[in-house]
């Protein structure tokens, strides 16, 4: 793969959520050829999308390409926006912005997906039913949010699918969340030959964006209604308040995600059976237990 142009980035992870990505772009980012932009989750090619959380506000190109500030010469620069796949339109804007980039992208039992995905956006303050079954049968109805429509975030063989009408196969890579769970540093070594970079010689692999929740989700989605602190910040140069913190401290706490109950997992399973064919097919790679499971 060639020097990434005046550092633009080259290299796209476009999903899917609770994958891995952002493990896999930490990862990345410590490789002396790769450069990650700034931040994760940049969303500048998803304008259909128009949830808070997955599209920013951004005012132009030039505005975007900020985000990176790759040294000169380096090979691949890249960044991880979970939720390019998800979108209709971003992946044919990112082969406009570059025909030649790399795409990366990441894929889970959708079953699985789903219960992560419903704590992950519990987490954040996106979702307000905290029983899983509610969520998902409510799934189409919902407002205001399209993170909530369960049934299409996941549908990840339509998706790759769509990735695979508008890119080359020679520029797809996908990864298997299972096996980048049972062999990271395999998983890893297999997306740095997809690149065309060297090995680094990488042996830690820490587990990253464990299942995470607060205590009282009340004291969190007063705290997130509060006053965006980040440009007073700015303008005093300093990092952070120390109140915030301390509330993240006291509030924050890792569990174990609740068991999913037979019906709904079987009911999930059955939703995403055509979909997890589809990803078989196109992936050459029988991943029907995932739906066949009891």
């Amino acid at each position: 793969m060639t020097t990434s142009e005046a550092g633009r980035p080259n290299f796209f992870i476009i999903g899917a959520p609770k994958c891995g990505t952002t493990a896999m772009s930490r990862y990345l980012a410590d490789h002396p050829d790769i450069h990650m932009s700034k931040r994760k989750e940049l969303h500048f090619f998803n304008d259909d999308l128009h949830d808070p959380i997955v599209r920013r506000p951004w005012s132009s190109e030039v505005q975007y390409l900020k985000e990176f500030d790759a040294p000169s010469g380096t090979r691949i620069v890249g960044e991880a926006s979970v939720f390019y796949a998800y979108s209709d339109v971003a992946v044919s804007r990112i082969r406009e912005f570059d025909t030649q980039a790399k795409i990366a992208f990441m894929v889970r039992n959708p079953v699985d997906l789903v219960h992560s995905f419903h704590s992950q956006l519990l987490f954040s303050g996106q979702e307000t039913l905290r029983d899983l079954r509610d969520a998902w049968e409510k799934r189409d109805s919902r407002e205001g949010s399209a993170l909530l429509k369960y049934g299409e975030v996941a549908r990840l063989g339509s998706q790759l699918k769509r990735v695979l009408s508008t890119f080359p196969k020679e520029q797809v890579h996908v990864t298997v969340y299972d096996d980048f769970r049972a062999d990271p540093a395999t998983a890893y070594a297999d997306m740095l030959h997809f690149l065309d970079v060297r090995p680094d010689g990488r042996a830690d692999f820490p587990v990253v964006n464990a299942n995470r929740g607060y205590r009282w989700l009340g004291l969190h989605r007063i705290q997130r209604q509060l006053p965006n602190p980040s440009g007073l910040k700015r303008f005093l140069g300093i990092k952070r308040f120390g109140i915030f913190d301390r509330i993240d401290a006291i509030n924050f706490k890792r569990f174990e995600r609740q068991r999913m109950p037979s019906d709904i997992q079987t009911e999930i399973a059955r939703h995403f059976t055509d979909e997890v064919r589809l990803l078989s097919d196109l992936l050459g790679r029988d991943l029907m237990a995932w739906v066949d499971r009891p």
